[in-house]
Parts: C-alpha cells; structure tokens; sequence
C-alpha cells in the first residue's frame, strides 16, 4: 500500500513539473529563445529550444518541420531523417512532403567533414547557344562576384555580332567553416568563333570581429581570364558585413589588362532579403585607369533582383540594369564629343531538376540590351544553356 502511495506521488510530482514546463510562460520562453538562436546561426541551441516546444506539443507538425530545417542546418542529416520518418507516419500533406524531400536532396549525404563545416566538389559540363556570343556581355559575372559587377565590353571597330553554339567545362571546389576557400576553374569553345575562353578564380573569406548581431568578413580573391589576345587578371580585396535580412560589401579592385590600360577601382554593393526567395541589391563602382585611355575615369550604378517566385518550384529569374558613365568622349576623331556611356538591362532565368543527391540539371535562358549613345555600343542578345551538374 505504501508502495503504490509512493508510486502515485512519484506521477503526480513528474506531472506538475510538466505542466510547469509547458506552461504558456514557459513555451512562449523557448519559442523566443528558438528564434534568437536562429537569428545568429545557432542551429545547436535553437534545435534545443525547438525541441522543448516539441515535448509540450509533440503532436505539431510545423515545429517537426523547423526542427528537420535546423537538423540539416546543423549537419545533423540522421536526426533529419528521422524527423522526416515521424511527418510520414503523421501522413503530412504532399505539397510539404516535396518540400522537406527536396531540402534532404540538396543537403546530399552527409560530408566527411568536421561538424559545422560544409565541402562540395562540383563538376558541370555545358551545351548552349548564344545570339551575339561577340559583344562581350557573356562576360558580365564572375563566379566569385561577392562584390560589385564586373563587365567586359572590349569592342572595337570590327565588332560585329556574330551567333554561335558553345561548350564549357567547369571545375569547382568550396569549403566553409570558419575560413571560406572557393577555388575553380572553366573553360568554353566557341563554335562558330573557334575560339576558346579560360577563367581561373580563388576566393578567401576570414571572419573578423564584430558586433553582436553582426557577421564580419574579410574576402579576398584574384580572377584570372584569357580569350584570344584578351587577357586579365583582377585582384579584389573586401569588407562584407551581414546581418539576419542584409548585406553590405566595400571593396577595392586592381585590374591588370593586357590589350588595354590598367585600372584601379573601388565600390560598394548592398543587399536586402525582401521576403522568402526573394532579393534585392544595388552597387557604386568607380574605375581609374593608371595610363591614358579612351574614356578615361568610369562610374558605375546598377541595380537587380533575384526571386524564386514559387517556393516549392525550383525556378529562379534574375533582373539587372546597369548605367555606366564616361569621364570623356570617347574618340573625338570617330564620333566627335560623344561619351560612350552604356545601359545594359539584363534578364535571366533557370530552372534545376535535383535528379538525385549528386547530380542535377539545370535549364538557363536569358535576354540582354546594351544602349548607348554610339551606336558601334547599341548590342542585343539572347541565349540559351543546358548544363548537367554533378556534386560530392
């Protein structure tokens, strides 16, 4: 009799002290401390808040969902699997089934890396067409682009547009930790052109101290691109600082140019989370040359969004306008006092299919115009691409 007196009391004790911890008080608590943690990159201690909440109500999906969200963030693929294995046994409805399975996809298998750390070797090969693969617009991002906008428009007089199918190669490896290392490399043919295009890029991200909130980041990276008798080697160090929702980047760019004037530049860029799969940003650029040249100082300004309209759709469509702006005419013996400032509006979009956790294929269209007061400038293009991807 005792015994079971005991026993009761044992019961009544353990569940007053669960009703404590579930009390509203106590759950709003950790739903608080859930989103702090979140906010600053915490995945460890906001899975811990998380699954406080999910003992109090270990009947809501919403929280398993989150829960396997910070597990993958976390580098935790078992504990996401195995949340996974509890939404499917609780039948979760098929449009948020899709979403958790194609999240498990990308994260693949889990890396051979310390925790906390992320690796990834990428290989993609590339079939595509390009309307006026000769007006230099191909050359309008760079891999390693954490700043700025650099742009390739090395024109002259017997630039005339010319269409041609392409094939490229491209080598890429990433680690991330507390030191970031991009390295790669690529390689295109043009066909009609015969001529063969070669980038090499590295990039170097230290974290520095900040203010709590914020992250710090020292980058540092060097580009090098060769195409015929074109070649240049640019050199960037930058400044990025980021908070939960944005972005801001100061740099300084030497450019190294082997059929034109070096250069030096500095420039700024910004960039805002405006909602889920959606971002804005905007940049300044000033570029001097260190010997003469035609056209002398330049200024840039451009502005863009990226969007994935449809969360559980994976197509992203990217809009850009650039203006950039001339010190000088350009050749007063051609065109008089005439500036070459440009306009360059740019629109892309891709779609990727995941057919398994290593390699997927993506599907890229785009259209671009290039205005500018001499009409030599005035360019238009269109292009197509399909590029198989494969990634350990």
């Amino acid at each position: 009799m005792i015994i079971r007196l005991l026993a009761c009391l044992t019961l009544l004790i353990a569940s007053s002290a669960q009703a404590i911890e579930c009390s509203p008080a106590k759950t709003d608590f950790w739903l608080q401390e859930a989103r702090h943690a979140n906010t600053n990159g915490n995945w460890s201690s906001a899975r811990e808040a998380l699954g406080k909440l999910s003992q109090c109500h270990p009947l809501r999906g919403d929280l398993r969902i989150e829960s396997l969200r910070l597990a993958l963030l976390d580098g935790d693929r078992q504990a996401a699997l195995e949340h996974r294995q509890w939404l499917r046994e609780n039948h979760i409805p098929p449009a948020l089934a899709r979403l958790v399975d194609t999240w498990l996809a990308a994260s693949g298998p889990a890396p051979l890396v310390a925790a906390g750390s992320r690796q990834e070797l990428g290989f993609l090969l590339t079939r595509g067409y390009d309307s006026n693969a000769n007006d230099g617009s191909r050359h309008d991002s760079i891999l390693v682009n954490f700043n700025g906008l650099p742009l390739d428009w090395n024109l002259d007089t017997a630039s005339q547009a010319r269409s041609s199918s392409y094939s490229a190669l491209n080598l890429n490896w990433q680690y991330q930790d507390e030191r970031n290392w991009h390295l790669g490399g690529s390689a295109r043919h043009y066909d009609n052109l015969q001529e063969t295009e070669f980038r090499l890029y590295a990039l170097l991200g230290q974290p520095l101290p900040c203010p709590s909130g914020l992250r710090c980041r020292l980058d540092a990276s060097v580009n090098g691109h060769r195409q015929e008798e074109q070649q240049r080697i640019q050199t960037q160090l930058g400044i990025t600082v980021s908070s939960q929702k944005q972005r801001v980047s100061l740099y300084t760019r030497y450019n190294y140019e082997r059929t034109s004037a070096d250069s030096h530049s500095v420039g700024i860029q910004w960039l805002r989370s405006l909602a889920p799969g959606v971002v804005a940003y905007s940049g300044l650029e000033y570029d001097q040359p260190q010997e003469p040249r035609a056209g002398d100082d330049r200024y840039s300004i451009h502005v863009g969004t990226r969007a994935r309209p449809w969360q559980n759709l994976p197509l992203e469509l990217q809009l850009m306008y650039l203006r950039e702006y001339e010190q000088s005419a350009y050749s007063p013996a051609f065109w008089g006092n005439k500036r070459r400032d440009r306009r360059l509006t740019r629109l892309n979009s891709q779609y990727t299919w995941r057919l398994n956790p290593h390699i997927s294929l993506k599907a890229s269209a785009g259209w671009r115009h290039t205005d500018s007061p001499i009409e030599l400038y005035q360019q238009d293009g269109w292009s197509t691409e399909l590029t198989l991807i494969g990634t350990l």
